[in-house]
């Protein structure tokens, strides 16, 4: 999990540091096309299991359109517009948040919103540990020049 990941990180125990809130970011287009629970059962499960959902719209409010036909010539409505409801509903009820993003900054704004509101202070112990490899190199190295010298002054002598 998250947790197990987070204390291998910072070098404690899991459960050794407190996590401020749980939460789930959702970046879709709001549409139930997939899944065997609905919004409102996943959004009661969150709100059971103490998590926020942080829900972002993404797209226009139309949709979008794509090739279609027999020969891929027509153009035709492929998806409706995002579903605010269904994420205003998922935000909620959950304690979180919801916003629309209809392009990189729009998104990348939220981001930043986001980060704010969840900051939390974890302090991970690094460190690096190497071993030098250059000196079995170099005497590798300098062995190979000395057998070169060596074998040119002898087996591969050669007489002008």
């Amino acid at each position: 999990t998250a947790e197990e990941t987070l204390a291998k990180q910072s070098g404690r125990e899991a459960g050794g540091f407190e996590v401020k809130s749980k939460v789930i970011i959702l970046l879709t287009d709001g549409r139930h096309n997939i899944g065997q629970r609905s919004p409102a059962e996943a959004a009661a499960l969150a709100k059971e299991w103490g998590i926020k959902i942080y829900a972002i719209g993404v797209g226009g409010e139309t949709g979008f359109m794509g090739r279609g036909g027999i020969f891929g010539g027509l153009m035709l409505p492929i998806e409706e517009g995002v579903d605010k409801r269904t994420l205003q509903m998922l935000a909620e009820q959950t304690g979180g948040k919801f916003w629309m993003a209809e392009d990189g900054e729009a998104l990348r704004a939220v981001y930043r919103e986001i980060d704010q509101l969840e900051r939390s202070r974890v302090e991970a112990l690094r460190y690096l540990d190497y071993q030098e490899q250059f000196l079995p190199l170099a005497m590798w190295a300098l062995g190979l020049i000395l057998l070169e010298v060596l074998l040119n002054a002898t087996v591969f002598r050669r007489i002008p």
